[in-house]
């Protein structure tokens, strides 16, 4: 069980795993599963169908589709249907997930490598990236294998975004941001 001050949670851990990827930076749940990126050793992913019983599937590296090493950290990710998207410290990539048990990426989105990306967020056909100084980075993803760059919100200095709908939320460094997405 755990606790906090004293005062017990009345939580009970189910199971744990101790995965190859360390420096834990993100987590993102797509259907039965679950996946993890971390800044060191790649990214995990998790079949959940049991949610008492993490079942592992695989540990995947962005720069080379598979194992560890090479240069690319994972940062943060974002899934819909058969795709998820990360933020590195290359780039954003996209990966197909129609099988998480091998999980294939499609490369980095053009004109990303040289960004500093963190968050990022999801609705419908919109894929929202945050790139600190260079704003808030709007993509079309109607073809999920291939997002096309549609605008870029102005921040001093963006670390996060949510969008609901067709609002999006931003972290702007000291200041909160909405703008209507709703027609990009």
């Amino acid at each position: 069980m755990l606790s906090t001050t004293g005062y017990s949670l009345n939580l009970t851990l189910t199971d744990y795993h101790d995965p190859a990827a360390n420096h834990i930076l993100d987590t993102e749940v797509v259907g039965d599963v679950l996946i993890v990126s971390a800044m060191v050793q790649g990214i995990e992913f998790y079949d959940i169908s049991n949610p008492e019983n993490l079942n592992h599937l695989t540990n995947f590296n962005l720069s080379n589709g598979g194992g560890w090493g090479g240069g690319t950290k994972s940062n943060c990710v974002r899934a819909m249907g058969n795709y998820a998207y990360f933020t590195s410290s290359n780039g954003l990539y996209v990966v197909n997930i129609a099988n998480p048990s091998n999980p294939q990426s499609q490369g980095s989105v053009s004109g990303t490598s040289n960004l500093i990306l963190e968050n990022l967020d999801l609705e419908e056909n919109t894929l929202a990236v945050c790139a600190h100084s260079n704003g808030v980075l709007l993509y079309d993803i109607s073809n999920p294998a291939n997002p096309t760059y549609t605008s870029t919100i102005s921040t001093d200095n963006a670390w996060a975004a949510a969008i609901s709908d067709h609002y999006i939320y931003i972290g702007d460094d000291h200041e909160i941001l909405i703008a209507d997405i709703g027609n990009i």
